[in-house]
């Protein structure tokens, strides 16, 4: 019996581990010199914009009476994607290994190499058993290939939020430097809380991006290391083609893939639900703006106490923007939907900002004061309604025209393209000129799905 028949391949193939506590420091705060180094691991990763290294995976974990050791190698390669909101697309390719120790009679191990390619809404891989290449949407990828790569990397580095639990953390702390694969790092210990996580993140001293990740267990020994992910050879902003992103079928050979989906925006990027949102149906062609949607109600507070409710602005155009203040782009962002505000001022256009997964009120009213930003914010308690607008990464946009139907949203933030794009949309709301086919609906959330605090 294999290893992976054995105990089921979710059981085998961890990508973290359940119930970890770990020795902490005596006090329990959030260290000012920690959230710097985390904040700048941050802005390190979002100003990347291409990344290739190689990263190794070494853990032990208490499994019965014996202990379930695995070790990884994978070379990764990683490359925003500019069809998709800069979102990151990675390749990864290597091999990783899982056995008992001391070894249970009958279970053999389990090795398994991979070639995996995240494209965001879909992931390709080959799987030489099968001798097929499969892509399947990225919620329905399970392959041993797929999760054996999983394990072999710090997620972190393609989350839209990188770091977003560690910030958060009420107990984090710089524990000094240490050399790794022969890079100085910065080591900022993180308690993520009671029966959770322990970890020690290794940060590159000069260009801050993570180097090294141990995760510690209390349960297996007083502050024993149970997994470590290790990177090297770390290239930034390396040139990559884009055929990296694709696997050739081998002769011999089939393919089980996703066909071509048809492009019913004609190839607007802008217009919400194009191309990669898994939720596309074979058909033919459909008017352009068959995917905008009415808009999902809200009944909110803002944080002077005022009334923010869609059904309160019927027949507006609403530009609604969806941000995090501590994400490396929200001070630019931020500032260029203050100009949008003012430029509307004396016409029939409401900007509001949607402010989510702040780590408190506090730390986003001085953001704002910091700013001076005049328009109305909301403060969510979790990203319900920024999912209902289709968000999946911040900062996102938007525009609710006055035809009352979303017409335009957009993922991130680029100054030359993204502002542009929305003050185009929004000249076309208040002039009356949304195109008939921008109508077509899809279903709304119900009036009550948000109560006065975005829950």
């Amino acid at each position: 019996m294999s290893l992976a028949r054995h105990t089921g391949a979710h059981h085998i193939f961890l990508t973290s581990v359940a119930a970890i506590v770990a020795a902490a420091p005596s006090t329990s705060f959030a260290d000012p010199d920690a959230q710097a180094v985390l904040l700048k691991a941050v802005d390190a990763i979002g100003l990347a914009q291409s990344l290739q290294f190689t990263s190794t995976m070494e853990s032990e974990i208490p499994f019965g009476g014996s202990s379930l050791k695995q070790s990884g190698k994978s070379e990764i390669t990683m490359k925003r994607d500019i069809n998709a909101g800069l979102r990151w697309r990675a390749r990864h390719e290597g091999s990783s290994k899982a056995s008992m120790v001391p070894a249970v009679s009958g279970v053999s191990d389990a090795t398994v190499e991979f070639e995996v390619v995240d494209r965001n809404a879909s992931v390709l891989w080959i799987d030489h058993e099968q001798k097929k290449v499969i892509e399947k949407f990225a919620r329905s990828a399970r392959s041993s290939q797929v999760q054996m790569a999983n394990t072999t990397w710090m997620s972190n580095l393609k989350l839209a939020d990188p770091f977003e639990q560690e910030l958060a953390a009420t107990d984090s702390k710089v524990i000094g430097q240490e050399t790794v694969g022969g890079v100085k790092c910065d080591v900022v210990f993180i308690d993520y809380g009671e029966n959770k996580d322990k970890r020690r993140w290794y940060f590159g001293a000069e260009d801050h991006l993570p180097r090294k990740k141990e995760t510690l267990s209390a349960a297996a020994g007083d502050a024993k290391v149970v997994e470590t992910i290790t990177i090297t050879n770390l290239k930034l902003n390396p040139e990559i083609p884009e055929t990296v992103f694709n696997i050739p079928t081998p002769e011999g050979y089939a393919e089980d893939i996703i066909p071509p989906i048809v492009d019913r925006a004609s190839n607007d990027q802008n217009v919400l639900g194009g191309a990669g949102d898994g939720n596309e149906q074979e058909g033919p062609v459909q008017p352009r703006g068959v995917n905008t949607f009415p808009p999902p109600a809200f009944d909110l507070m803002d944080l002077n106490g005022k009334q923010v409710a869609l059904d309160q602005m019927q027949n507006q155009t609403i530009v609604l923007y969806f941000f995090a203040s501590w994400n490396p782009t929200a001070k630019e962002a931020t500032a260029a939907v203050q100009d949008i505000a003012n430029k509307y001022k004396d016409q029939p256009v409401k900007v509001i900002g949607m402010a989510v997964r702040e780590r408190n009120e506090e730390n986003l009213r001085k953001f704002l004061a910091a700013n001076n930003i005049t328009f109305p914010v909301v403060y969510l308690e979790n990203d319900g309604l920024f999912k209902a607008y289709r968000g999946k990464s911040y900062p996102h946009f938007a525009v609710v025209g006055s035809n009352n139907q979303v017409i335009h949203t957009a993922e991130g933030f680029r100054a030359d393209e993204t502002i542009p794009t929305i003050l185009e949309k929004v000249e076309m709301s208040v002039k009356g000129e949304i195109p008939d086919d921008v109508q077509l609906p899809r279903p709304a959330l119900s009036p009550d799905a948000f109560d006065l605090r975005g829950r």
